[in-house]
């Protein structure tokens, strides 16, 4: 239920935006700006377990941590792939905001396996419930259209 709010605010607002009766606030057109800057100025870092790649077989864990070589492929594709991705959930945000729904997110979070501490990132928290912004997987859009938020991530999250 919460999800299908979220969405009619989302959608209400760009329809107000598009016939021109409301307008981006500027604050959060700079805050947008400085994310989009910060996450085209990530540099590659070296190999580290993430929680986006927990769910990856080990094999292929060991092979990127030992630079092996991958199978050849368009790069460039998936390269731009994941930036219009961090893109849309970018201007996702900032569509939210400025629909006047309260959120928080790019939330740094650790987990402790074995000793072990893995960083990652939580996109978005809506009234207390995280929603992980998918953009660009068709598959993953279509598994979380019931907007469960985390329990559906918990029970079938396939990264």
């Amino acid at each position: 239920m919460q999800g299908q709010i979220i969405t009619k605010r989302v959608h209400d607002w760009l329809k107000k935006y598009s016939r021109g009766e409301v307008e981006f606030p500027e604050h959060l057109v700079k805050q947008y700006i400085l994310n989009v800057e910060k996450k085209i100025s990530k540099k590659r870092p070296e190999f580290r377990l993430r929680l986006s790649n927990l769910g990856r077989p080990t094999c292929q864990l060991q092979s990127e941590k030992l630079e092996l070589p991958k199978k050849p492929r368009n790069e460039y594709q998936r390269m731009y792939t994941f930036m219009v991705g961090d893109m849309s959930e970018q201007w996702l945000i900032l569509v939210m905001q400025a629909a006047g729904i309260e959120l928080d997110y790019d939330i740094p979070v650790t987990l402790q396996i074995g000793g072990y501490i893995i960083n990652g990132t939580v996109d978005v928290i809506i009234d207390g419930k995280v929603y992980d912004i998918k953009t660009m997987s068709s598959k993953s859009f279509q598994m979380y259209t019931n907007f469960g938020g985390f329990k559906d991530i918990a029970e079938d999250d396939p990264f």
